[in-house]
């Protein structure tokens, strides 16, 4: 399971967006310049993130969570649907909502669904998603679970396919688990960016949490540790 926490160093500076505490993430430039819309699955009440994106780079942003109850609507570039991601009721597949929405090129996907994103990815066209997508940012929930941690080696393994993991960072909401002599968190979070943008990557070995980029999600609690990527 580890070696799918392991960054990986693409030569490109990365930048974060969001405020300095939960709903913040990391994400190389390249990713954000590239993409020509975000489209957010489980954004909850917090949109510092989707506001922040929009308002440096101007571009499209649509926000998508049924678990809410808010209504359809529309600011500017930043557009709320009342609907989630996958196969359940009021849910889609992220292509069937590229498509809705009429999008041309490659779009950075955010995905915060709550231990949802396990049955999504594992039953995705992982090869369909990637021909649309340039990065993503996912947050993965309790990997203190066996059944999750089993999900999550299948999930990651499709991932893998199509995108390199280029940031990882724990949120300390979450805690933290004992697993193979590592102390793990149970809620990581992960950047990807799409192998077909990347020309050259090698092992990241510099600390993690990252200074001035990483911050703690629970600004009252120390920042899970994630020096134990450098022995991966």
């Amino acid at each position: 399971m580890l070696k799918y926490f392991k960054p990986q160093n693409i030569n490109s500076p990365k930048k974060r967006l969001g405020i300095n505490k939960d709903g913040g993430y990391v994400m190389p430039e390249l990713v954000l310049d590239k993409c020509v819309a975000l489209f957010t699955y489980g954004v909850g009440g917090d949109t510092s993130y989707e506001v922040d994106f929009e308002n440096q780079y101007q571009k499209p942003v649509y926000m998508f969570d049924h678990t809410i109850g808010h209504e359809n609507w529309d600011k500017g570039n930043l557009h709320f649907i009342n609907e989630g991601l996958g196969n359940e009721d009021k849910c889609k597949d992220f292509v069937d909502h590229y498509n809705q929405f009429n999008i041309q090129g490659d779009v950075f996907l955010k995905i915060d669904t709550e231990g949802a994103e396990f049955d999504y990815f594992n039953n995705v066209n992982i090869d369909k998603l990637s021909e649309k997508v340039v990065g993503m940012v996912l947050e993965v929930h309790w990997l203190e679970q066996e059944s999750n941690r089993i999900k999550f080696i299948g999930m990651m393994e499709k991932i893998s396919k199509h995108f390199i993991i280029v940031h990882t960072h724990g949120n300390n909401w979450g805690g933290e688990f004992d697993y193979e002599g590592f102390t793990v968190p149970r809620v990581p979070e992960f950047s990807f960016i799409n192998k077909k943008y990347v020309i050259d990557y090698k092992p990241d070995n510099q600390d993690y949490p990252v200074l001035n980029i990483d911050f703690p999600n629970n600004p009252d609690v120390a920042d899970c540790n994630l020096n134990f990527l450098k022995q991966l």
